[in-house]
């Protein structure tokens, strides 16, 4: 999809949850090289997903 951008092979090693901040993003995913700011977070890590997934319930 044009707006939709996969990525495979990237360790995560921070989510900073900015959705009370008001920008046109939601999320900052910082990986090892760069932090990406997006709208939408789809964990799909599977297993021991549940540590990122314990941060924001």
């Amino acid at each position: 999809m044009e707006k939709c951008n996969l990525k495979t092979n990237t360790d995560v090693t921070n989510i900073k949850n900015v959705r009370d901040q008001n920008l046109d993003y939601n999320w900052e995913i910082s990986t090892n090289d760069t932090v990406h700011k997006v709208k939408y977070l789809v964990n799909s890590c599977g297993f021991n997903a549940g540590k990122f997934d314990a941060l924001y319930i």
